[in-house]
């Protein structure tokens, strides 16, 4: 049965694998693996399209600590799935000068996605010691709409949900083992340091889930304690010991972790508590990505009226299926093991949401605003689903059948939905800018994007003309298109000049593009007229995510 879930969710997770259009992160993510970084790239002056994507050739000669080293130097993120997806393109995308699919760069986290159902059927295994639990387990992420958005996509989520299961795995052996007056064994502290620091050689919010482990470690402890079955001498020294070498591990990483608020890759998470949503905000961000680690229905790319009622049926389908899963525990008797590590996912994840609203609440860096932040959350919500579905596959009752039909049903559908692009579409959508370019354009082109000194503004120029060029089709046959990655670009009308200077080396008729320019639309308008430019008809929008601007000089 297991090989039947793996296959179920491998077809979900390749479905339309290389049909969603690729956005900023993934090109960031590409050019930093294959080791060429971006800093190549030049800026300030007219570049063809491959110029521009010089860096998503494949073919490269540069190796895993090429990779690592670009990560490090460009990037904010640790190097360990870089790496590997350097490894994985040579493999699968060996032909040099061709330019890497939105296949072949995603299928790496495709793959990984499958390895994340094996692991989530061990951890269902080991937790809670049926073959029920482990099957359940599996399904569920085979078909969570959450777990098919990490995987198709060519970012590291999908590798960080393996380590955390696998962590999750190893503290709740060493947890039992301990509640049960016996010291974990050494190379269960080995494995389960081996799991962190893979974790947090992949993603640094891997560091969560281990303190929220470590924390609820202590409150059960002190539960056990005041309860009258206080651990024996040696599993507390033991789980002391491990406490003191998880700290050991994780200290490295605490000066990384708090210098990311003030990194140029992060402003764009903060958010000053100067209006009430933004206090209420985390709160219903926090609902939906829990919502949508089980359920998700058409809501994006589709009329108003489907969206508003796939909504309208999913919340209360969730509501029922918590009240569903709980109700599984309460049908296993008291002393039953799978009490104990029910209620030690309750507090693990109660300790992670607390962390996660905490980092936003006293930081200001709205780690909320982005679904995918939520990972490490992600396997201990499944797991405390399964649990509960295995207490009513113990104990069954005459409609079992049919609620776990239900839920499997709408997990499925929701997972084809995020498939097939009707629900966690991309935060970017630079095919809606190329869309709109070829509309209103008429003659040559150009695109040019505000560099802020990170790759991101130049993965963002990438994403749009590699959009022109697929899905826009005949643009660069249709009209020449050149991109500028314009420095210096801020509010103020003299530091413009690098982008002057580009400009005039394009001569005649032109349709200039500006995305995420100064934020003062009418200062830049006064500064392009002096330069002979007139706003087009489109003048200043908000399209796909971009802030852009058109202008004609003829």
């Amino acid at each position: 049965m297991l090989s039947a879930w793996i296959g179920i969710g491998c077809g979900l997770r390749f479905l339309n694998l290389g049909g969603k259009p690729l956005w900023t992160d993934e090109f960031g993510t590409l050019g930093l693996a294959l080791g060429r970084g971006f800093e190549g790239v030049a800026r300030n002056e007219p570049i063809g399209f491959d110029q521009l994507m010089a860096p998503m050739r494949g073919g490269a000669t540069a190796g895993f600590l090429d990779a690592a080293r670009a990560t490090v130097r460009e990037d904010v993120h640790p190097p360990l799935y870089f790496g590997l997806l350097n490894r994985w393109l040579r493999f699968i995308a060996p032909d040099a000068g061709a330019y890497v699919t939105a296949w072949q760069m995603r299928s790496l986290g495709a793959a990984l996605g499958a390895a994340a159902i094996a692991a989530m059927a061990w951890l269902g295994w080991i937790s809670f010691g049926t073959a029920g639990a482990a099957h359940a387990s599996a399904w569920l992420i085979a078909v969570s709409p959450f777990g098919v958005f990490l995987s198709q996509e060519a970012r590291m989520y999908s590798l960080a949900v393996v380590w955390i299961a696998l962590s999750l795995g190893f503290f709740l052996i060493a947890l039992r083992r301990a509640r049960q007056g016996a010291a974990p064994p050494a190379w269960l502290f080995v494995a389960w340091a081996l799991a962190n620091g893979l974790g947090m050689a992949t993603h640094y919010f891997q560091l969560f889930a281990l303190l929220a482990q470590c924390a609820a470690m202590a409150a059960l402890a002190a539960g056990d304690w005041k309860a009258g079955r206080p651990w024996t001498r040696a599993a507390g020294w033991r789980m002391v010991l491990f406490g003191a070498a998880t700290a050991i591990l994780a200290a490295p990483f605490f000066p990384i972790l708090a210098s990311l608020p003030n990194h140029e890759m992060a402003l764009w998470l903060h958010r000053r508590f100067d209006d009430w949503h933004y206090l209420i905000d985390p709160l219903p961000e926090i609902l939906a990505a829990t919502i949508t680690f089980f359920y998700i229905l058409p809501v994006q790319n589709v009329p108003n009226w489907i969206a508003v009622a796939s909504a309208a049926l999913a919340i209360p389908f969730w509501l029922w299926s918590c009240f569903f899963w709980r109700r599984g525990y309460s049908r296993l008797y008291p002393d039953d093991p799978s009490q104990q590590t029910g209620a030690a996912l309750g507090w693990i994840f109660l300790f992670s949401l607390a962390i996660l609203l905490g980092i936003t609440y006293f930081s200001g860096m709205f780690l909320t605003s982005a679904l995918r932040y939520s990972f490490f959350l992600f396997p201990i919500a499944l797991l405390w689903a399964a649990g509960g579905i295995d207490g009513w596959i113990r104990r069954p009752s005459p409609r079992l059948r049919r609620r776990l039909a239900a839920c499997a049903a709408l997990g499925l559908l929701g997972a084809a939905t995020v498939s097939l692009d009707f629900g966690y579409s991309k935060t970017q959508q630079p095919e809606l800018v190329a869309e709109e370019i070829v509309a209103h354009s008429a003659g040559p082109v150009a695109v040019a994007i505000a560099h802020r000194r990170t790759w991101c503004q130049t993965a963002e120029l990438q994403a749009v003309a590699w959009a022109l060029e697929r899905d826009a089709g005949r643009a660069e046959s249709a009209m020449p298109v050149r991109y500028v990655l314009a420095t210096g670009t801020k509010n103020d009308p003299p530091t413009y000049r690098d982008l002057d200077r580009a400009l005039e080396r394009l001569e005649g008729p032109l349709d200039f593009w500006a995305l995420n320019f100064a934020p003062d639309g009418k200062r830049f308008e006064r500064w392009m007229r002096e330069r002979g430019f007139a706003p087009a008809p489109l003048g200043r929008d908000r399209v796909g995510g971009f802030l852009i601007e058109h202008y004609r000089r003829l």
